[in-house]
C-alpha cells in the first residue's frame, strides 16, 4: 500500500524544515453495522512568510455510510504575529 496524503505532506514538511502536527486514526463502531467507523486525519503546517506566520492545514474523516464523509484545506494566517 503507497502513502497516504497525510504521510505524503508530513515528509514534505521535514524535507523543507517546516513545524507540523498530525494526527490520524480510525475508531470502530459496534452500534450498528451500517456505522462500522469514522476515520479521520490532519495535518497542520506552519510556516513564515515575510513578518507572518501561515498555518497550511489539511482535513480529511471518512464514515461508513453515505454522505459522512469530508475534507477541506486552507491557509490561514496568524493575524497576531
Amino acid at each position: 500500500m503507497g502513502k497516504s496524503s497525510i504521510d505524503l505532506l508530513s515528509d514534505y514538511a521535514k524535507k523543507k524544515g517546516y513545524k507540523f502536527w498530525t494526527e490520524s486514526h480510525t475508531r470502530r463502531f459496534q452500534l450498528t453495522k451500517s456505522d462500522p467507523f469514522l476515520s479521520v486525519k490532519y495535518i497542520i503546517i506552519e510556516f513564515e512568510f515575510g513578518k507572518h506566520l501561515y498555518y497550511f492545514l489539511a482535513y480529511d474523516n471518512f464514515g461508513g455510510r453515505a454522505n459522512t464523509g469530508n475534507c477541506y484545506s486552507g491557509i490561514y494566517r496568524d493575524f497576531s504575529s
